[in-house]
C-alpha cells in the first residue's frame, strides 16, 4: 500500500487537455508498470489512485483485470504451478485430502457463484479489480442470490464453498482478505421444515420391508440377481455402515471366525474407492451370530467367490451405483404398505438399537461411537442425544445383543 502523499502524486493536471474539452486529470503509475488513466474531475482520479494504494500488489502484478472465471479454471493446468482454484483444488484428490465428490460440490458451488448477476453483469466476467474494490456487493446481492429458495444449512455450505474459493484469490494476490469471512448468511430464504431431530425408524416397518427385497435367486423387483438386497438392507441395520463403506467390502473383510467385518474403505458415488470418512471410521466391527450365519450363507450361494469380490456387486460383478439402492428400499417400502425410509435411515436404526442396549452402560457411548465410526462421542451425542434418556442401565448387554437382532 502507498503513502497518502504518494497515493497523492499519482494525480497530475493538465489544462490544455481542459481547452480541447478532454478528460483533464491523470493518474500516472507508469513506474508502477501500470498505464495512464484520464479522468474528468479531480476527485475520480483521487478514487482510484486510491483503489490502486489499496490494491497495489494486485495492481502492479498484473491480476487486477483477470477475470473471476479465469482465476477460478484458466484452462491450461500447468502441472507444477497453481495456476487456478480448480487446479489446486484437483491436485487435492490426488493427494488424499479432498475426495471426488466433495470436489464436484465445490466446483458446482463456485460455478453457481460466477454466474450471480451483478447490475446485470455476472461475477464471473468481473475483474479482480471491479469486485473486491466493492465489499458491499457481497452483502447487497451475493448475499439474496445465494439465500433464495435455500434452507440455512444448504447456504451455510455455499458460503464455505465460496469462503474457500476467496481464500486462494487471498492468497494467489487477486486480493488483500476474504470478504467472505465477514459476510456469512445468518438466515436461509426459505424455512427449514425437517425436524433438527433424528426420528426413530420402528422395528416392524425395517422387518416388513426386509420381506419384500429380492434375495438374488429371484427377478422380484427388477432385482439384479448377483446381489441379495434383503441381505444388503439386513446387513445394513446390524452394523450401521455408511453406504459407501458397505459397498465396498469384500469377502476378504469378513472374519467369520471371529464374527467381525473391517472397515478400511468406502467408494463415492463415482465408483471411486477412496479413504474411510474419517480416521475414526477405520475399524473392526463385530456383530451377532445371525448375521454371520446369513453372510455364510451368502457366500455359498455364490459359489464361493474369490475373496477380493465384492459382497454386493451387478451382474457384471462391478459396484452397484448408490442411486439402486435407494430405489430398493422405496420399492419395497411400497410394496410393504410402509413409510419410505432412505438407506441412511438403517445406519439410524442401527445407532437406536446399539444405545438401547449399551446407552446407559459403562463406556455405552463411547461403544457405540466406536462402532458407528464417528470421530468422537461428541458427534454421537449431538446426533443421537435425545433419545439418551430413554434407556437405563442393563448389566446383560451381552446376552440381549443378539437377542435384539433382527430376525433373517
Amino acid at each position: 500500500m502507498l503513502t497518502k502523499e504518494d497515493t497523492i502524486n499519482l494525480v497530475r493536471y493538465y489544462p490544455n487537455r481542459k481547452q480541447k474539452n478532454k478528460k483533464p486529470y491523470v493518474v500516472d503509475a507508469r513506474k508502477h508498470g501500470l498505464k495512464e488513466k484520464f479522468f474528468a474531475t479531480n476527485e475520480e482520479a483521487l478514487n482510484y489512485a486510491a483503489e490502486i494504494s489499496e490494491n497495489f500488489t494486485m495492481h502492479t502484478s498484473g491480476k487486477a483485470g483477470k477475470t473471476l472465471r479465469k482465476i477460478f479454471d484458466c484452462g491450461h493446468h500447468q502441472p507444477d504451478k497453481n495456476c487456478c482454484y480448480k487446479k489446486v483444488r484437483r491436485d487435492s484428490i490426488k493427494t488424499g485430502d479432498l475426495r471426488e465428490h466433495s470436489f464436484e460440490n465445490s466446483m458446482r458451488d463456485i460455478k453457481f457463484f460466477l454466474n450471480i448477476k451483478i447490475d446485470g453483469k455476472k461475477v464471473g466476467e468481473m475483474t479482480a479489480l471491479e469486485f473486491y474494490s466493492n465489499p458491499a456487493q457481497v452483502y447487497e446481492w451475493i448475499v439474496p442470490a445465494t439465500q433464495k429458495n435455500r434452507v440455512l444449512k444448504t447456504v451455510k455450505n455455499y458460503w464455505a464453498s465460496y469462503t474457500h474459493f476467496n481464500s486462494f484469490c487471498v492468497l494467489a494476490g487477486y486480493a488483500d482478505h476474504n470478504i467472505f469471512r465477514d459476510t456469512r448468511p445468518k438466515s436461509g430464504g426459505k424455512e427449514n421444515t425437517k425436524s433438527d431431530k433424528i426420528e426413530r425408524v420402528q422395528r416392524n416397518i425395517v422387518e416388513q420391508i426386509l420381506e419384500q427385497l429380492p434375495t438374488g435367486n429371484s427377478n422380484q423387483l427388477n432385482g439384479y440377481k448377483k446381489c441379495n438386497w434383503r441381505l444388503a438392507a439386513f446387513f445394513a441395520a446390524q452394523t450401521g455402515l455408511r453406504q459407501g463403506e458397505q459397498r465396498a467390502l469384500t469377502w476378504n473383510d469378513v472374519d467369520f471366525d471371529l464374527r467381525s467385518v473391517a472397515v478400511d474403505k468406502g467408494i463415492d458415488r463415482y465408483g471411486k474407492i477412496n479413504k474411510t470418512k474419517t480416521v475414526k471410521s477405520k475399524r473392526k466391527l463385530r456383530f451377532a451370530p445371525v448375521v454371520v450365519k446369513a453372510l455364510q450363507e451368502e457366500y455359498m450361494r455364490q459359489g464361493k467367490p474369490p475373496k477380493e469380490d465384492l459382497i454386493w456387486q451387478d451382474t457384471r460383478g462391478h459396484t452397484i451405483h448408490p442411486s439402486m439402492f435407494i430405489k430398493k428400499l422405496a420399492k419395497a417400502a411400497k410394496l410393504a404398505g410402509v413409510p419410505r425410509i432412505t438407506w441412511h435411515e438403517l445406519r439410524h436404526y442401527y445407532a437406536s438399537a446399539q444405545l438401547a442396549l449399551k446407552g446407559g452402560t459403562k463406556d455405552g457411548i463411547w461403544k457405540v461411537s466406536n462402532n458407528l465410526g464417528h470421530s468422537n462421542t461428541v458427534t454421537t451425542t449431538a446426533t443421537y442425544g435425545h433419545w439418551l434418556n430413554d434407556y437405563e442401565e442393563d448389566p446383560e448387554e451381552t446376552a440381549r445383543e443378539d437377542q435384539a437382532a433382527l430376525s433373517y
